[in-house]
């Protein structure tokens, strides 16, 4: 089916807050789906159904749209479920509805709750064949998280050029800056952007450009810790334990944003890591975060470009644009 608008429902600012700076939902995938709209000849459209939540209009636009012959594909891509259940079953009939989850490896209940009232939905797990065997309600459709092509083209540097020698993204918490620590303890300087860092929240337009210019650029993970030397030096990350729901690791967009920047990449592994980027020859691993000092001792220069070369040219396919219009030319 070709579809001639798209509209794309999400939360404009990071976590609904306005003072988090814009949503990775907007900045990255929408604007990437954008890209691909604009190419395609198709009207792409955002509403912020947080901060805006005018449903009524938008079923009223959407059914004027379809009067006139347009078809329409409205994609919700939910922070929590603001656009209910029931609201997207009124679009039957009159547009394909889909909705596009980050986090459903380990928000299983919450995505449970739309299948049957959408036409199809994303997942991000690799073995998402395995995990939707039995859902016959909804089309589940395989879509791992990617990256924004244009961003990365502009900020890939030559090996040569590049001037940060080991990166780090993402918020501070206790587990992760004991991993610093661990490093920095070890004579090996790691430069750190994120929430709760010296170096503060960054665009968009930064990560790619910090992405870009680092050599080896850490992916660690945020999912809860049971480490006793960590909740021995940092008690409260315990209560952040028993909080959490993610309770597994989880494939992210940082492992594909790292490979799309050539950077040789040290991560940790999660189930299915090695079916998008092998493992060794387009990333390296830790075991444990005590282990990261002597990994990056092993590396050879040559070793590390040659890991962030190869894994740059796998995930190329993996771009939101790539996969948007395989999405869209496939419905």
């Amino acid at each position: 089916m070709r579809y001639q608008v798209i509209y794309f429902l999400a939360a404009k600012f990071a976590y609904n807050n306005p003072n988090r700076g814009i949503s990775y939902e907007y900045q990255t995938i929408f604007q990437s789906l954008e890209d691909m709209a604009n190419n395609e000849k198709i009207v792409c459209r955002f509403r912020d159904v947080y901060q805006q939540p005018n449903f009524g209009d938008l079923l009223a636009e959407v059914t004027q749209l379809s009067t006139n012959g347009e078809n329409v594909l409205v994609i919700y891509c939910p922070y929590t479920g603001n656009v209910k259940p029931s609201f997207l079953q009124q679009f039957k009939g009159i547009a394909t509805t889909g909705v596009f989850f980050l986090d459903d490896t380990w928000r299983t209940n919450f995505v449970s709750s739309y299948l049957g009232s959408c036409d199809w939905f994303t997942s991000s797990d690799p073995y998402y064949d395995h995990r939707y065997r039995n859902v016959l309600s909804s089309k589940p459709i395989y879509f791992p998280f990617g990256f924004d092509d244009r961003e990365a083209k502009k900020h890939v540097r030559h090996w040569r050029d590049r001037n940060i020698d080991l990166s780090f993204i993402g918020v501070n918490d206790a587990f992760r800056e004991n991993a610093v620590k661990i490093i920095s303890d070890a004579g090996r300087k790691v430069e750190c952007f994120g929430a709760g860092w010296p170096n503060g929240l960054i665009s968009n337009t930064q990560l790619y450009e910090v992405l870009g210019s680092s050599k080896i650029s850490l992916n660690l993970s945020n999912s809860s810790c049971w480490d006793l030397r960590v909740l021995i030096k940092h008690p409260k990350y315990l209560f952040q334990n028993i909080r959490t729901s993610k309770t597994i690791e989880q494939f992210k967009a940082r492992h594909i944003e790292i490979a799309a920047s050539g950077a040789c990449q040290l991560s940790y592994y999660t189930r299915g890591l090695e079916k998008i980027l092998p493992i060794g020859s387009h990333t390296i691993l830790y075991p444990s975060i005590y282990e990261i000092p002597s990994i990056l001792q092993s590396l050879s220069e040559e070793k590390m470009q040659r890991v962030g070369r190869t894994a740059r040219s796998r995930v190329q396919q993996f771009s939101y644009q790539q996969q948007f219009k395989k999405l869209v030319t496939n419905q």
